[in-house]
């Protein structure tokens, strides 16, 4: 399924958010090799929901929203988010007739990529007084972490890994 997601779907669904979000060439090709971008526009193929090509188009919009518009400042991590490691990925959980492991497994790695993301952006974002729910101590994001793994590891699933492989989550930067 991913090998022709990859080749099928995805450069049509690029090439749809790319003209409707007015992307240079530099952007449609960042968008492209994303890894997140992409594990978010399969999704909803990948579990089979109804109407996969509207919820990936309408789950890319809103992740270009919040990694590069005017808008972005309303996606960011707030306090309201500490009430659940995936809270803030909830715009983009809609997966009407999806095959829910399948949902539950791709959100657990999309929020394993957000808690590295928090990780790493620790100081920096101290420095600049960026809410943080790592760096606020507001969640064990440690145990966060663990149990994410944990689940992502609980439910295999190899054409999510030949998108987004779980040992390379850690590593992967959220925005593109």
């Amino acid at each position: 399924m991913a090998g022709s997601f990859l080749v099928g779907e995805w450069p049509g669904l690029v090439d749809s958010i790319a003209k409707g979000f007015s992307f240079s060439a530099a952007e449609r090709d960042a968008f492209s090799s994303c890894r997140v971008a992409t594990l978010i526009g399969a999704l909803p193929f990948l579990s089979d929901c109804t109407e996969p090509r509207r919820y990936a188009l309408a789950h890319l919009g809103t992740y270009v929203l919040a990694t590069r518009s005017e808008a972005k400042e309303a996606f960011l991590h707030s306090p309201a988010d500490d009430a659940f490691p995936r809270r803030r990925l909830e715009p983009i959980s809609d997966f009407p007739g999806g095959d829910r492991h399948l949902v539950e497994r791709g959100m657990d790695l999309l929020a394993m990529v957000m808690f590295a993301g928090y990780e790493r952006d620790r100081e920096a974002d101290r420095a600049t007084g960026k809410y943080n729910p790592c760096g606020a101590n507001a969640m064990d994001c440690g145990k966060a972490m663990a149990e994410l793994v944990a689940s992502v590891a609980a439910r295999p699933c190899p054409d999510m890994d030949a998108i987004l492989d779980p040992s390379a989550a850690a590593l992967t930067t959220w925005s593109w």
